[in-house]
């Protein structure tokens, strides 16, 4: 028991200082310095997540500009035709009438369709017009319509003896008559529409 009570020597002392340090040391490396890290490295990760997120929300963000000056050059065309609010039926019949209400015709409705907010109404025309000029008129003006329309599916040909539309002889009349078919399909949008009973159903996504 007496050699508890003894004085440590300058050495022993050293040591047990030396040895102090190095507790205390392991201690801090332990305690201190390895969270620090982890939390420095974890949050150099999310910075980097965060980093590569707010890049794609940049390019999003420009992508929507660009898409934007797109669009107000494009409602800025006056050669542009709108699509007007869903029903325009009366305005499309008025149209083709003041188109076609001199020439021999038929006009029949297929089914609307629908594809989200954009509805087609979709007119198979049958035309006798007196010759090339009168269709490429006819098809200039479709063209040119106030209301948005996609021109398919047309076919000219050349017409020989009766015109059942305006009950004339098209050899002695009109010698250059032609019969014209297509299909004039005339875009609507529901933005300010009214939906009716003839108006198909949106088509929900499927998840």
């Amino acid at each position: 028991m007496k050699i508890l009570s003894r004085d440590f020597s300058t050495l022993e002392k050293v040591l047990i200082a030396i040895l102090c340090l190095v507790i205390l040391g392991l201690a801090y490396y332990q305690f201190v310095d390895q969270p620090v890290r982890a939390a420095l490295e974890k949050a150099q990760s999310e910075k980097a997540a965060l980093d590569v997120e707010l890049n794609a929300v940049n390019a999003k963000i420009a992508e929507l500009e660009k898409m934007k000056k797109n669009l107000d050059a494009i409602l800025a065309d006056p050669t542009i035709h709108p699509m007007p609010s869903y029903n325009a039926i009366t305005e499309i019949m008025t149209q083709l009438n003041d188109l076609l209400g001199y020439l021999g015709y038929r006009i029949t409705f297929s089914e609307v369709t629908r594809d989200g907010d954009q509805i087609r109404q979709n007119i198979t025309m049958a035309v006798t017009a007196h010759d090339y000029d009168t269709v490429d008129k006819m098809l200039t003006a479709l063209y040119n319509s106030k209301i948005r329309c996609k021109i398919a599916d047309l076919r000219v040909s050349r017409v020989y003896g009766y015109n059942y539309y305006t009950g004339t002889v098209l050899g002695v009349e009109y010698p250059n008559a032609l019969n014209v078919s297509l299909t004039v399909t005339f875009y609507e949008t529901m933005h300010g529409g009214t939906p009716d009973e003839g108006l198909p159903q949106e088509k929900k996504a499927v998840n």
